[in-house]
Protein backbone atom coordinates (compact mmCIF):
# COMPACT_ATOMS: atom_id res chain seq x y z
CA UNK A 1 0.00 0.00 0.00
CA UNK A 2 1.37 3.61 -0.59
CA UNK A 3 0.84 6.23 2.15
CA UNK A 4 -1.85 8.01 2.69
CA UNK A 5 -2.23 10.92 0.10
CA UNK A 6 -1.07 14.25 1.68
CA UNK A 7 -2.63 17.12 -0.27
CA UNK A 8 -5.51 19.35 1.02
CA UNK A 9 -8.93 18.47 0.83
CA UNK A 10 -9.31 20.63 -2.33
CA UNK A 11 -6.00 19.57 -4.18
CA UNK A 12 -7.55 18.15 -6.76
CA UNK A 13 -10.35 19.98 -7.37
CA UNK A 14 -11.59 21.01 -11.08
CA UNK A 15 -9.12 17.91 -12.31
CA UNK A 16 -10.95 14.40 -14.09
CA UNK A 17 -9.32 11.65 -14.08
CA UNK A 18 -9.24 7.97 -15.68
CA UNK A 19 -7.82 5.67 -14.59
CA UNK A 20 -6.77 2.55 -17.15
CA UNK A 21 -4.90 -1.04 -16.31
CA UNK A 22 -3.79 -2.51 -12.53
CA UNK A 23 -2.38 -0.10 -10.35
CA UNK A 24 -0.21 -2.04 -8.08
CA UNK A 25 -0.63 -0.30 -4.68
CA UNK A 26 -4.15 0.42 -5.42
CA UNK A 27 -7.95 -0.80 -6.49
CA UNK A 28 -9.46 1.38 -9.12
CA UNK A 29 -12.37 1.77 -6.34
CA UNK A 30 -9.41 3.17 -3.85
CA UNK A 31 -8.11 5.24 -6.51
CA UNK A 32 -11.46 6.69 -7.09
CA UNK A 33 -12.21 7.28 -3.38
CA UNK A 34 -8.52 8.99 -2.67
CA UNK A 35 -9.25 11.84 -6.10
CA UNK A 36 -12.75 12.18 -4.88
CA UNK A 37 -11.17 13.11 -1.11
CA UNK A 38 -9.48 15.49 -2.22
CA UNK A 39 -12.04 17.28 -4.83
CA UNK A 40 -11.23 15.33 -8.25
CA UNK A 41 -13.88 13.45 -10.18
CA UNK A 42 -13.28 10.19 -12.05
CA UNK A 43 -14.31 9.07 -15.49
CA UNK A 44 -14.14 6.30 -17.44
CA UNK A 45 -13.40 7.53 -20.91
CA UNK A 46 -10.81 9.82 -21.79
CA UNK A 47 -11.88 12.97 -23.50
CA UNK A 48 -11.44 16.89 -24.06
CA UNK A 49 -12.43 17.45 -20.36
CA UNK A 50 -10.07 14.64 -19.16
CA UNK A 51 -6.68 16.11 -16.96
CA UNK A 52 -5.02 13.05 -16.58
CA UNK A 53 -5.20 9.54 -17.48
CA UNK A 54 -3.43 7.53 -14.87
CA UNK A 55 -1.77 4.48 -15.86
CA UNK A 56 -1.16 0.55 -14.81
CA UNK A 57 0.37 -2.68 -16.21
CA UNK A 58 -1.65 -3.52 -19.00
CA UNK A 59 -3.30 -0.21 -19.84
CA UNK A 60 -5.90 -0.06 -22.34
CA UNK A 61 -4.48 0.90 -25.64
CA UNK A 62 -8.03 2.57 -26.76
CA UNK A 63 -7.35 5.10 -23.86
CA UNK A 64 -3.53 6.11 -24.20
CA UNK A 65 -4.23 6.29 -27.76
CA UNK A 66 -6.87 8.83 -27.38
CA UNK A 67 -5.20 10.75 -24.37
CA UNK A 68 -1.84 11.02 -26.89
CA UNK A 69 -4.51 11.87 -29.74
CA UNK A 70 -5.71 15.22 -27.60
CA UNK A 71 -2.87 15.73 -25.57
CA UNK A 72 -3.82 14.78 -22.53
CA UNK A 73 -1.20 14.01 -19.56
CA UNK A 74 -0.10 10.55 -19.07
CA UNK A 75 0.74 9.47 -15.61
CA UNK A 76 1.60 6.35 -13.26
CA UNK A 77 0.19 5.29 -9.81
CA UNK A 78 3.08 7.36 -7.84
CA UNK A 79 2.36 10.88 -9.37
CA UNK A 80 -1.34 10.62 -8.45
Amino acid sequence: RIAPHRGSASCLEGLVFVVTGVLDSLERDEAAQIIAAHGGKSASSVGSKTSYLVIGRDPGESKVAKAKKINTPIIDESAL
